[in-house]
């Protein structure tokens, strides 16, 4: 509406209407209002924490990606988690938020069963974790954003993890690829 400047929280304007219940006049009253969109600045600087597997990217061993994969995946899951039982059910759909990191946690897990056998395949591994988090991180970048979020759950902490798992899962990625084209 053109009274919105966007910028600011605005009550757009009031509602009201009647309604009879169990035989009785009553009315229900409420507001339209104007949430403008998050600035996605902040998060992306909070989840830099998740960039610091590329600062020791030469001495990172697989077992250190390993643990990050595993515990950025798990970050992914509480926050797809969250979403889907903040969405109304009739309009949840499939989970499938869900598989990108349950992917991460499976390579995150076969990676720690090559890691001495197959080096090279760990390392390959943990690369597609890495990206597979980052993926997710993608399809969820509205996280960051958006002004009202699908959750209970407090939201400039759902921006954050979004952003750590993108950070993180990028770095990861990068980091083993560039282990791999080493190593070969």
């Amino acid at each position: 509406p053109p009274t919105v400047a966007g910028d600011r929280y605005q009550v757009v304007f009031p509602w009201n209407f009647p309604v009879v219940v169990d035989g009785q006049e009553a009315s229900v009253r409420g507001e339209l209002v104007w949430v403008p969109s998050r600035n996605p600045v902040w998060p992306l600087l909070a989840g830099l924490i998740g960039l610091l597997p590329v600062v020791f990217w030469n001495r990172m061993r697989a077992v250190a990606a390993g643990v990050v994969v595993g515990l950025v995946a798990a970050l992914a899951l509480v926050v797809a988690m969250l979403q889907f039982g903040g969405t109304p059910e009739a309009a949840r759909g499939l989970p499938a938020s869900f598989s990108l990191p349950a992917v991460a946690l499976v390579a995150a897990g076969l990676a720690g069963r090559y890691l001495r056998s197959r080096p090279l395949m760990a390392k390959a591994l943990l690369a597609i974790g890495g990206l597979a988090l980052f993926m997710w991180s993608l399809f969820n970048a509205g996280t960051m954003w958006l002004p009202v979020l699908p959750s209970n759950a407090i939201a400039n902490l759902q921006r954050a993890g979004v952003a750590l798992v993108m950070w993180a899962g990028l770095a990861v990625a990068f980091v083993m690829g560039m282990q791999l084209v080493r190593d070969r």
